[in-house]
């Protein structure tokens, strides 16, 4: 691997994300949900890195 493909902006929003679904920890909360949203920024990088690999192709 080259190094990472996603930049700080992504890091620092997942990382706020994950902060704020800490403070509402509880488990008769849907805590997948909100592991979805604290993932949702890097993913969806991720995603577009791959559509535009998969087109070179």
């Amino acid at each position: 691997m080259t190094g990472s493909k996603l930049n700080k902006n992504d890091y620092l929003k997942t990382s706020l994300r994950a902060f704020f679904l800490q403070n509402g920890f509880n488990y008769s909360n849907y805590q997948g949900l909100g592991y979805a949203n604290v993932m949702y920024p890097a993913l969806k990088n991720i995603m577009v890195i791959i559509k535009k690999v998969s087109t070179k192709h």
